[in-house]
Protein backbone atom coordinates (compact mmCIF):
# COMPACT_ATOMS: atom_id res chain seq x y z
CA UNK A 1 0.00 0.00 0.00
CA UNK A 2 2.77 2.49 0.93
CA UNK A 3 4.59 1.73 -2.48
CA UNK A 4 1.40 2.11 -4.28
CA UNK A 5 1.23 5.57 -2.45
CA UNK A 6 4.31 6.97 -3.44
CA UNK A 7 4.15 5.84 -6.86
CA UNK A 8 1.09 7.73 -6.96
CA UNK A 9 2.41 10.71 -5.11
CA UNK A 10 5.69 10.57 -7.57
CA UNK A 11 3.06 10.65 -10.98
CA UNK A 12 1.05 13.72 -9.57
CA UNK A 13 4.80 15.53 -9.03
CA UNK A 14 5.42 14.99 -12.72
CA UNK A 15 2.54 15.89 -13.92
CA UNK A 16 2.86 19.21 -12.05
CA UNK A 17 6.46 19.67 -12.96
CA UNK A 18 5.35 19.16 -16.84
CA UNK A 19 2.52 21.93 -16.35
CA UNK A 20 5.01 24.07 -15.10
CA UNK A 21 8.12 23.44 -17.50
CA UNK A 22 5.45 23.08 -20.37
CA UNK A 23 2.04 24.96 -19.98
CA UNK A 24 1.38 27.33 -16.35
CA UNK A 25 1.27 26.21 -12.92
CA UNK A 26 0.68 28.03 -9.72
CA UNK A 27 2.66 27.59 -6.83
CA UNK A 28 2.37 29.79 -3.25
CA UNK A 29 5.39 31.25 -2.18
CA UNK A 30 3.84 33.14 0.21
CA UNK A 31 6.46 32.35 2.51
CA UNK A 32 9.17 34.44 0.53
CA UNK A 33 9.83 37.89 2.63
CA UNK A 34 7.81 41.35 1.91
CA UNK A 35 9.14 44.42 3.54
CA UNK A 36 7.61 48.17 2.34
CA UNK A 37 10.46 50.46 2.23
CA UNK A 38 8.90 54.21 2.17
CA UNK A 39 10.59 57.11 2.61
CA UNK A 40 12.96 59.93 0.38
CA UNK A 41 16.31 58.14 0.97
CA UNK A 42 14.97 54.50 0.33
CA UNK A 43 16.51 53.91 -2.67
CA UNK A 44 19.13 55.74 -2.16
CA UNK A 45 20.13 54.10 1.24
CA UNK A 46 19.17 50.80 -0.76
CA UNK A 47 21.90 51.65 -3.73
CA UNK A 48 24.56 51.85 -1.09
CA UNK A 49 23.60 48.46 0.77
CA UNK A 50 23.56 46.43 -2.44
CA UNK A 51 25.31 45.28 -5.51
CA UNK A 52 23.40 46.50 -8.22
CA UNK A 53 22.82 50.21 -9.11
CA UNK A 54 19.57 51.34 -7.98
CA UNK A 55 19.90 54.89 -9.63
CA UNK A 56 18.24 53.12 -12.58
CA UNK A 57 15.04 51.99 -10.55
CA UNK A 58 12.41 54.15 -12.32
CA UNK A 59 8.56 53.97 -11.33
CA UNK A 60 7.61 50.93 -14.38
CA UNK A 61 11.00 49.11 -13.75
CA UNK A 62 12.75 47.39 -10.76
CA UNK A 63 15.39 45.25 -10.62
CA UNK A 64 17.40 42.23 -8.01
CA UNK A 65 20.42 43.44 -6.39
CA UNK A 66 22.32 41.81 -3.94
CA UNK A 67 23.27 42.63 -0.12
CA UNK A 68 26.56 41.41 0.83
CA UNK A 69 28.80 42.11 3.95
CA UNK A 70 31.96 43.39 4.52
CA UNK A 71 33.48 40.40 3.78
CA UNK A 72 31.49 40.64 -0.21
CA UNK A 73 29.59 37.26 1.59
CA UNK A 74 25.76 37.02 0.44
CA UNK A 75 23.47 38.52 3.08
CA UNK A 76 20.56 37.50 0.65
CA UNK A 77 19.59 38.37 -2.23
CA UNK A 78 16.51 40.67 -3.02
CA UNK A 79 13.99 41.64 -6.08
CA UNK A 80 13.43 45.60 -4.96
CA UNK A 81 10.14 46.53 -6.62
CA UNK A 82 8.79 49.89 -7.34
CA UNK A 83 5.41 51.37 -6.08
CA UNK A 84 3.45 54.30 -6.09
CA UNK A 85 4.89 55.79 -2.31
CA UNK A 86 7.62 52.82 -1.71
CA UNK A 87 9.94 50.13 -2.43
CA UNK A 88 8.40 46.41 -2.30
CA UNK A 89 11.61 44.42 -1.25
CA UNK A 90 10.73 40.46 -1.93
CA UNK A 91 13.32 38.38 0.54
CA UNK A 92 14.30 34.67 0.66
CA UNK A 93 11.46 32.94 3.01
CA UNK A 94 12.31 33.92 6.21
CA UNK A 95 14.87 36.51 5.47
CA UNK A 96 13.26 39.57 6.16
CA UNK A 97 13.92 40.30 9.59
CA UNK A 98 17.61 39.74 8.75
CA UNK A 99 16.72 42.37 5.84
CA UNK A 100 15.14 45.06 7.87
CA UNK A 101 17.83 44.90 10.43
CA UNK A 102 20.40 45.55 8.05
CA UNK A 103 18.42 48.17 6.72
CA UNK A 104 17.67 49.97 10.03
CA UNK A 105 21.54 49.15 11.03
CA UNK A 106 22.98 51.43 8.43
CA UNK A 107 19.83 53.60 8.88
CA UNK A 108 20.91 57.17 10.43
CA UNK A 109 19.53 61.15 9.51
CA UNK A 110 18.04 59.33 6.37
CA UNK A 111 14.44 59.59 5.96
CA UNK A 112 13.97 55.72 5.51
CA UNK A 113 11.18 53.80 7.16
CA UNK A 114 10.69 49.26 6.68
CA UNK A 115 7.55 47.48 7.45
CA UNK A 116 6.93 43.76 7.59
CA UNK A 117 4.29 43.24 5.57
CA UNK A 118 4.81 39.15 5.04
CA UNK A 119 2.00 38.12 7.66
CA UNK A 120 -0.20 40.62 5.86
CA UNK A 121 0.16 39.73 2.74
CA UNK A 122 0.32 36.55 0.47
CA UNK A 123 2.36 35.97 -3.01
CA UNK A 124 0.74 33.12 -5.58
CA UNK A 125 3.71 32.48 -8.16
CA UNK A 126 2.16 31.72 -12.10
CA UNK A 127 5.15 29.97 -13.74
CA UNK A 128 5.54 28.73 -16.98
CA UNK A 129 6.24 29.25 -20.91
CA UNK A 130 2.06 30.23 -20.64
CA UNK A 131 1.82 31.81 -17.36
CA UNK A 132 1.21 35.06 -19.30
CA UNK A 133 -1.94 33.23 -21.19
CA UNK A 134 -2.85 31.92 -17.77
CA UNK A 135 -2.95 35.72 -16.27
CA UNK A 136 -4.84 37.20 -19.09
CA UNK A 137 -7.69 34.59 -19.08
CA UNK A 138 -7.70 34.92 -15.22
CA UNK A 139 -7.09 38.36 -14.20
CA UNK A 140 -7.61 40.22 -17.56
CA UNK A 141 -4.67 42.09 -17.67
CA UNK A 142 -1.78 41.57 -20.98
CA UNK A 143 0.93 40.76 -19.34
CA UNK A 144 3.11 40.09 -22.70
CA UNK A 145 4.99 43.12 -22.97
CA UNK A 146 5.60 43.52 -18.73
CA UNK A 147 9.56 44.00 -18.10
CA UNK A 148 11.23 41.78 -15.41
CA UNK A 149 10.47 43.27 -11.77
CA UNK A 150 8.01 45.67 -13.28
CA UNK A 151 4.68 45.91 -10.78
CA UNK A 152 1.25 46.23 -12.23
CA UNK A 153 -1.54 47.20 -10.12
CA UNK A 154 -4.71 44.69 -10.21
CA UNK A 155 -7.76 46.62 -9.56
CA UNK A 156 -9.94 43.51 -9.42
CA UNK A 157 -8.04 43.14 -6.41
CA UNK A 158 -8.31 46.14 -4.72
CA UNK A 159 -4.94 47.54 -5.40
CA UNK A 160 -2.78 43.98 -5.59
CA UNK A 161 0.69 44.07 -6.83
CA UNK A 162 1.31 41.40 -10.28
CA UNK A 163 5.27 41.48 -10.91
CA UNK A 164 6.99 39.56 -12.66
CA UNK A 165 10.51 37.96 -11.93
CA UNK A 166 11.07 35.08 -14.04
CA UNK A 167 11.98 33.50 -10.44
CA UNK A 168 12.39 30.03 -11.36
CA UNK A 169 13.87 30.54 -15.14
CA UNK A 170 10.67 30.60 -16.30
CA UNK A 171 8.26 33.01 -17.14
CA UNK A 172 7.14 33.64 -13.68
CA UNK A 173 4.11 36.11 -12.34
CA UNK A 174 3.95 37.28 -8.71
CA UNK A 175 0.39 38.04 -7.68
CA UNK A 176 0.63 39.84 -4.07
CA UNK A 177 -2.62 39.99 -2.65
CA UNK A 178 -3.80 40.90 0.72
CA UNK A 179 -3.97 37.94 2.90
CA UNK A 180 -8.04 37.80 2.85
CA UNK A 181 -7.88 37.82 -0.73
CA UNK A 182 -5.81 34.82 -1.14
CA UNK A 183 -8.24 31.57 -1.25
CA UNK A 184 -10.14 34.07 -4.12
CA UNK A 185 -6.62 34.91 -6.46
CA UNK A 186 -6.16 30.91 -6.30
CA UNK A 187 -9.76 30.31 -7.20
CA UNK A 188 -9.47 32.76 -10.32
CA UNK A 189 -6.86 30.56 -11.90
CA UNK A 190 -8.21 27.26 -10.65
CA UNK A 191 -11.00 28.38 -12.81
CA UNK A 192 -9.45 28.67 -15.58
CA UNK A 193 -7.32 25.09 -15.05
CA UNK A 194 -4.07 26.23 -14.06
CA UNK A 195 -3.02 23.50 -12.04
CA UNK A 196 -1.64 24.43 -8.39
CA UNK A 197 2.26 22.38 -7.72
CA UNK A 198 2.73 21.14 -4.48
CA UNK A 199 6.08 22.98 -2.18
CA UNK A 200 7.88 19.55 -3.05
CA UNK A 201 7.10 20.11 -7.06
CA UNK A 202 8.33 23.33 -6.60
CA UNK A 203 11.54 22.80 -4.65
CA UNK A 204 12.62 20.06 -7.49
CA UNK A 205 11.45 22.92 -10.19
CA UNK A 206 14.18 25.59 -8.56
CA UNK A 207 16.89 22.48 -7.73
CA UNK A 208 16.06 21.20 -11.75
CA UNK A 209 16.35 24.66 -13.56
CA UNK A 210 19.35 25.76 -11.35
CA UNK A 211 18.00 28.77 -9.04
CA UNK A 212 20.07 29.05 -5.73
CA UNK A 213 17.83 28.91 -2.48
CA UNK A 214 18.38 30.61 0.96
CA UNK A 215 18.54 26.66 2.27
CA UNK A 216 21.56 26.11 1.03
CA UNK A 217 23.49 28.43 -1.80
CA UNK A 218 22.32 32.04 -0.60
CA UNK A 219 24.48 31.68 3.01
CA UNK A 220 27.17 33.99 3.92
CA UNK A 221 29.78 31.09 2.98
CA UNK A 222 29.48 32.06 -0.63
CA UNK A 223 30.29 35.57 -2.80
CA UNK A 224 27.75 36.56 -5.47
CA UNK A 225 30.46 35.91 -7.94
CA UNK A 226 30.58 32.03 -6.70
CA UNK A 227 26.48 31.79 -6.80
CA UNK A 228 26.31 32.91 -10.28
CA UNK A 229 24.71 36.48 -8.87
CA UNK A 230 26.43 38.44 -12.12
CA UNK A 231 23.36 39.90 -13.74
CA UNK A 232 22.87 41.55 -10.22
CA UNK A 233 26.02 43.28 -9.72
CA UNK A 234 26.87 46.74 -11.33
CA UNK A 235 30.88 47.40 -11.63
CA UNK A 236 29.93 50.77 -12.67
CA UNK A 237 28.98 52.09 -9.24
CA UNK A 238 31.33 52.34 -6.03
CA UNK A 239 30.57 52.51 -2.51
CA UNK A 240 28.55 49.67 -1.66
CA UNK A 241 28.96 47.28 1.50
CA UNK A 242 31.14 44.40 0.24
CA UNK A 243 32.01 46.72 -3.11
CA UNK A 244 36.01 46.18 -2.95
CA UNK A 245 36.06 42.49 -2.38
CA UNK A 246 33.62 41.33 -4.83
CA UNK A 247 35.60 44.19 -7.32
CA UNK A 248 38.44 42.77 -6.59
CA UNK A 249 37.51 39.14 -6.98
CA UNK A 250 35.88 39.87 -10.50
CA UNK A 251 38.93 42.15 -11.67
CA UNK A 252 42.35 39.51 -10.59
CA UNK A 253 39.62 36.48 -11.68
CA UNK A 254 39.92 35.45 -8.37
CA UNK A 255 36.47 33.13 -7.92
CA UNK A 256 37.48 29.84 -6.85
CA UNK A 257 34.23 28.13 -7.33
CA UNK A 258 30.87 28.27 -8.70
CA UNK A 259 27.74 26.84 -8.49
CA UNK A 260 26.96 23.99 -10.45
CA UNK A 261 23.70 22.02 -11.58
CA UNK A 262 24.05 18.31 -11.67
CA UNK A 263 22.66 14.97 -12.60
CA UNK A 264 22.75 11.70 -11.69
CA UNK A 265 20.27 8.37 -12.91
CA UNK A 266 17.89 7.81 -9.68
CA UNK A 267 18.61 4.60 -10.32
CA UNK A 268 22.15 5.24 -8.34
CA UNK A 269 21.78 6.01 -4.18
CA UNK A 270 20.30 9.40 -3.51
CA UNK A 271 23.55 12.04 -1.91
CA UNK A 272 22.77 13.92 1.35
CA UNK A 273 22.81 17.90 1.12
CA UNK A 274 26.41 18.66 2.01
CA UNK A 275 27.70 15.90 0.92
CA UNK A 276 31.55 16.60 -0.53
CA UNK A 277 32.36 16.34 -3.86
CA UNK A 278 35.44 14.38 -5.12
CA UNK A 279 37.18 14.10 -8.61
CA UNK A 280 40.22 11.37 -8.39
CA UNK A 281 40.11 11.38 -5.19
CA UNK A 282 40.17 14.81 -4.33
CA UNK A 283 37.59 16.96 -2.64
CA UNK A 284 36.65 19.77 -5.38
CA UNK A 285 33.44 20.78 -3.70
CA UNK A 286 29.76 20.32 -1.61
CA UNK A 287 26.47 19.65 -2.46
CA UNK A 288 24.15 22.13 -1.40
CA UNK A 289 20.66 21.13 -2.39
CA UNK A 290 19.17 17.70 -3.87
CA UNK A 291 16.20 16.65 -5.57
CA UNK A 292 14.78 14.62 -7.88
CA UNK A 293 12.89 14.73 -11.07
CA UNK A 294 10.61 13.02 -13.87
CA UNK A 295 12.99 11.68 -16.39
CA UNK A 296 14.81 9.38 -14.75
CA UNK A 297 17.78 11.30 -13.67
CA UNK A 298 18.08 12.96 -10.38
CA UNK A 299 18.68 16.97 -10.23
CA UNK A 300 21.33 18.83 -7.37
CA UNK A 301 23.20 22.09 -6.81
CA UNK A 302 26.28 22.42 -5.50
CA UNK A 303 29.84 24.65 -4.63
CA UNK A 304 32.78 23.24 -7.21
CA UNK A 305 36.40 24.41 -7.79
CA UNK A 306 36.47 26.64 -10.86
CA UNK A 307 38.58 23.48 -12.31
CA UNK A 308 36.34 21.16 -12.59
CA UNK A 309 32.78 22.79 -13.64
CA UNK A 310 32.94 22.54 -17.06
CA UNK A 311 30.01 21.15 -18.67
CA UNK A 312 30.29 16.83 -18.86
CA UNK A 313 32.82 16.60 -16.06
CA UNK A 314 32.12 13.76 -14.11
CA UNK A 315 31.79 13.85 -10.18
CA UNK A 316 31.98 11.74 -7.30
CA UNK A 317 29.25 12.01 -4.08
CA UNK A 318 29.10 9.29 -1.02
CA UNK A 319 25.84 8.40 0.27
CA UNK A 320 24.43 5.75 2.43
CA UNK A 321 24.12 3.43 -0.14
CA UNK A 322 27.68 3.64 -2.05
CA UNK A 323 28.86 6.17 -4.65
CA UNK A 324 26.87 8.46 -6.44
CA UNK A 325 28.38 9.53 -10.02
CA UNK A 326 26.96 13.05 -11.06
CA UNK A 327 27.27 15.00 -14.16
CA UNK A 328 28.01 18.96 -14.19
CA UNK A 329 25.62 20.41 -16.67
CA UNK A 330 26.20 23.76 -16.37
CA UNK A 331 26.49 26.68 -14.15
CA UNK A 332 23.79 28.68 -12.06
CA UNK A 333 23.02 32.03 -13.69
CA UNK A 334 23.47 31.15 -17.01
CA UNK A 335 19.93 29.69 -17.44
Amino acid sequence: MALAESKNSRLIQISELESATLHAALIDRSDVGRLRVSGDDAADLLNRLSTNNLEHLTPTQGMGTVLTNNKGRIIDLLSVIPLANSLLILTSPGRQQQVADWIEFYTFVEDVTSNDITDDTAMIAIVGPKSAEAVQKALGIDVDDLELYAPIMVDSFDGASLVRTDHFNLPTFEFIVSTEKKDKAISAFDQHNVAQASSSTAENLRISMAVPSATGELTEDFNPLEAGLRPHISFNKICYIGQEVVSRLNAYEKVQKHLVKLEWKTEDAVPAPGTPLTVDGKNVGQLTSVGDADNGLGYALGYVRKANVETGTSILAQSEDGEVALTVTGLSGQG
